[in-house]
């Protein structure tokens, strides 16, 4: 049995053939573009329709090969066919798109699981559009330090063991930057797919009043947390110690398998005030503080919220919350205080 001919499945699939056919073409050209070793993120931010492309035909191209393969199963095409021959190409150009841009996104971000075109495109999109400004190359390790280790002694006068010990401990630093790195851009490539209108950027200002400073809530049964607290106008935040995970997995969605294992608290308060009003950010604040058992108060004219010196304290009933408030901090809870701005 000879089976259909392309032009023959052309003709069944009233236009199916032409979606597969337009998808594929976008597939090639994104692949071209992330193919090149240096300067593809160049082009990215040149062309970054190269990725849109690919994401706005995803559906269509999905649902035209589930209803083709569908019809070649039911009618029994021979797999030497031309139509199935034309079918195994698309899949094979959009499994190799996939591959690589998973490799790609590898480059800035630990990534973990199977490869999602659809997730890891969108990250890419964000990428492009410069939405997550792209951090250094992943710096060498120490095994790449070592391939030198022969030449370098000579140059530096320096005995090989000294070298050895050097160069192991130094790319034992350089990895820790880069993970410290990687952690950072993946936390924030989450954030941006899930939290509309969170952009960054010298052209971006950052939501103000924020003071996110070091302390100790102290529980009614007299146990004590130490974490961070955030003080904007009207309210009043304590986010346990290392939680940072926690809160990225409530706002950014706990489904994502980049989620890194460790995060600074901190951090992600900087980077939740790119969001564009107060009103956002205190309500991913909440969210935060709810899903990761942290405290949130509203905060009145009453003086239960002091600051002497540099120490502030809250207390509430027989709750308390004490923090050491410095630098701009400092300077930005005083005005709160002082002025009361809420």
């Amino acid at each position: 049995m000879r089976g259909p001919s392309v032009e023959d499945v052309r003709r069944q699939l009233e236009g199916r053939l032409e979606v597969l056919e337009a998808a594929s073409g976008h597939h090639v050209r994104l692949q071209r573009a992330l193919s090149w070793w240096w300067g593809w993120e160049c082009r990215l931010r040149r062309e970054p329709e190269l990725v849109r492309s690919v994401l706005d035909c995803e559906s269509t191209y999905t649902e035209a090969l589930e209803r083709v393969l569908r019809r070649a199963e039911s009618e029994g095409w021979p797999e030497s066919a031309p139509g199935p021959a034309f079918l195994r190409d698309v899949r094979a150009r959009r499994a190799r798109l996939e591959a690589l841009v998973h490799e790609r996104l590898g480059w800035y971000v630990r990534t973990s699981g199977a490869p999602s075109l659809v997730e890891d495109l969108e990250r890419l999109a964000l990428l492009a559009q410069g939405l997550v400004e792209l951090g250094p190359r992943p710096v060498p390790g120490p095994h790449e330090l070592q391939k030198v280790g022969g030449l370098l002694p000579l140059l530096l006068g320096a005995r090989r063991h000294e070298w050895s010990k050097w160069s192991h401990e130094l790319g034992e630093e350089m990895e820790r930057v880069e993970a410290e790195r990687a952690a950072h851009l993946t936390g924030a490539l989450e954030l941006r797919r899930r939290l509309p209108g969170l952009v960054s950027g010298a052209d971006h200002a950052r939501l103000s009043p924020v003071a996110c400073f070091m302390a100790a809530f102290r529980e009614p049964s007299g146990a004590e947390q130490m974490g961070h607290a955030v003080l904007r106008p009207g309210s009043l935040v304590f986010l346990p110690e290392a939680t940072g995970p926690g809160i990225l997995r409530a706002l950014a969605g706990p489904e994502s398998p980049l989620i890194p294992g460790r995060v600074e608290v901190p951090w992600i308060v900087e980077q939740l005030r790119f969001l564009p009003s107060g009103t956002d950010f205190d309500t991913a604040l909440a969210r935060a503080a709810e899903a990761v058992g942290g405290r949130r108060w509203s905060l009145g004219t009453d003086s239960r919220l002091t600051l002497s010196g540099m120490e502030l304290r809250f207390a509430e009933g027989a709750s308390e919350l004490r923090g050491q408030v410095t630098g701009p901090a400092l300077k930005v809870a005083a005005s709160l205080l002082f002025v009361r701005r809420w």
